[in-house]
């Protein structure tokens, strides 16, 4: 992208993967600088906006492309599929129509102070017990689990108990305390080490 009144520079097209290193040079200033960035495959993309803000865009199995308006200055990292980055005249994306897997239940809760859930299926889903008699803590279990699983935990309970949802990757750490006394869910995807916070409710 040219700076207001500069000539347009040679359109500039790269294309990166997962392997790929950071490049701070290649659309680093004007008339250089990405106009746009196409993402395909699910992950999770880092670019650097003009300000030198980074941005963080995700793709999943709902949404398996992107096109994102730049500008761009640089590439930091990203686990989908492959990232375009160019100057000029953006590609189309084209239409693919993907349905993503249900939700596969997991053996319901009982009312139990420390759980740890495993994954079933590339989606699961594991519901809380009815009445909660004290603030319980979910661990998100690692066995099975592989890039791009989903756990989503329900709670229906009204209870005036709150549920700590835990990463039970290598990273641990909460992901999202569900409110006592209200409807929530907790939802984490699997980035192949860690369980990363994907959607929530009140927190």
């Amino acid at each position: 992208m040219a700076a207001t009144g500069t000539q347009q520079g040679k359109a500039i097209r790269k294309q990166f993967t997962s392997a790929s290193s950071a490049d701070t040079t290649t659309f680093a200033s004007a008339p250089n600088m990405a106009d746009w960035a196409q993402i395909i495959g699910a992950g999770s993309t880092v670019l650097v906006v003009e300000n030198g803000d980074s941005l963080t865009i995700t793709t999943d199995a709902a949404e398996p492309s992107a096109l994102i308006p730049g500008p761009f200055t640089a590439f930091t990292s990203t686990t989908a599929t492959r990232v375009r980055m160019g100057n000029g005249q953006a590609p189309q994306l084209a239409s693919v129509t993907i349905t993503a897997p249900d939700y596969v239940a997991g053996t319901a809760l009982t009312d139990t102070a420390t759980t740890t859930v495993q994954r079933v299926g590339v989606r699961t889903s594991f519901l809380l017990a009815g009445t909660m008699s004290q603030g319980e803590t979910v661990t998100l279990g690692t066995t099975g689990a592989v890039e791009g699983d989903y756990i989503k935990i329900i709670r229906t309970s009204t209870s005036a108990q709150t549920c700590a949802v835990v990463n039970g990757g290598a990273g641990a750490g909460t992901l999202h305390t569900q409110l006592a006394s209200k409807v929530n869910f907790t939802e984490a995807r699997f980035n192949g080490t860690n369980w990363l916070l994907s959607a929530c409710g009140p927190s």
